[in-house]
């Protein structure tokens, strides 16, 4: 913040792992904003590569509608509430765009802590096998 406060440069900047796990509405915000580039939507094309997302399924074994307590919940909320930030970024940018936002994210077997490296032979094998025909497409008709 301070370098660009010296150079005219009003910025204020997070950790994007605390309040934007997918950056791509802030990006697209900036972009429409008159404050920064000022673009109109049709203007814009996004591509916005993921870092791999895992689905998760929360089974109940006592009963069909999850009516679980604190015990049961706790332990899955931060990958509840990760994720719901992330579908929040995914559905506004396609709201705006349409066809002009594109996400790859590839679906990871499990969880991979960020900073384990242990995960790189998983995260190698899914790349590996990432089906790109959807990205390739859409990169030829917006590029």
């Amino acid at each position: 913040g301070d370098v660009y406060k010296r150079q005219g440069i009003n910025a204020e900047y997070g950790d994007g792992g605390l309040f934007a796990h997918d950056p791509s509405w802030s990006a697209l915000t900036l972009a429409m904003s008159n404050k920064w580039l000022g673009e109109k939507p049709n203007q814009i094309v996004l591509l916005s590569l993921g870092t791999g997302k895992t689905n998760h399924y929360y089974p109940n074994k006592n009963s069909e509608n999850h009516d679980w307590g604190y015990v049961q919940w706790v332990p899955k909320l931060p990958s509840v509430l990760w994720d719901g930030m992330v579908e929040k970024a995914e559905k506004l940018c396609h709201v705006v765009l349409g066809r002009r936002y594109h996400k790859l994210n590839p679906i990871l077997p499990c969880d991979l802590p960020l900073d384990d490296a242990t995960g790189i032979p998983t995260l190698a094998e899914v790349a590996k096998n990432v089906d790109l025909k959807d990205t390739i497409a859409w990169l030829r008709e917006n590029w």
